[in-house]
């Protein structure tokens, strides 16, 4: 292919929808709307299969969910060139 990587800031705009805060004890405690850890792992997950069937390189930026995290570590254990 091309021979370059693609970077991804995974994030689903129409799950996330603006907000300021990933889903958890914090975003809780502080009262705020959060951005659900699906609309991370949604676009980790398409990406993951992009590459796969592209054989293509990608690189998904400031991972936060424990979803998509698995997801790597997955893709990368069936030699899917993911970081």
């Amino acid at each position: 292919m091309l021979g370059i990587t693609i970077l991804e800031h995974a994030e689903d705009q129409s799950l996330s929808g603006g907000r300021v805060m990933n889903e958890g004890e914090v975003s809780t405690a502080l009262g705020l709307a959060p951005n659900p850890a699906a609309s991370e792992d949604i676009c980790v997950y398409r990406d993951i299969r992009l590459a796969e069937l592209t054989r293509g390189r990608v690189h998904i930026l400031h991972m936060t969910s424990r979803g998509g995290l698995d997801l790597i570590r997955q893709a990368k254990n069936k030699g899917v060139r993911v970081t």
